[in-house]
């Protein structure tokens, strides 16, 4: 956790049990400001759990709700389940995919 602040990581890949997870941090503070300790969570996105509320629900007649992670555009959940959940790319495809994203952007921007 940095600086205080709550932390939520991109879905990634349990060291443990190799399963896709959402790991969150959240600092436990006193009065004063002064960090007492973290409370740390795991949601396993293979499993049940609070995210499955998307998928019953429905925008309109006929929309979706699609939730991806900020940095990696994975889905995470959706009220299709076609699209959840998808792959977790290994940290070397990752590196790759992000150097080839910015290449093709300053590429574009010329």
């Amino acid at each position: 956790m940095q600086h205080g602040r709550s932390v939520v990581t991109e879905p990634l890949h349990g060291k443990s049990t190799g399963l896709i997870v959402i790991a969150m941090a959240v600092p436990i503070t006193a009065a004063d400001g002064t960090i007492l300790g973290t409370m740390i969570g795991v949601i396993n996105l293979e499993q049940p759990n609070f995210l499955d509320e998307i998928s019953t629900a429905k925008y309109g007649l006929t929309g979706d709700f699609v939730l991806t992670a900020p940095v990696s555009r994975i889905t995470i959940a959706s009220s299709d389940r076609r699209r959840t959940p998808s792959p977790v790319p290994s940290r070397a495809s990752t590196r790759s995919t992000t150097a080839t994203s910015r290449a093709s952007k300053a590429r574009g921007s010329r």
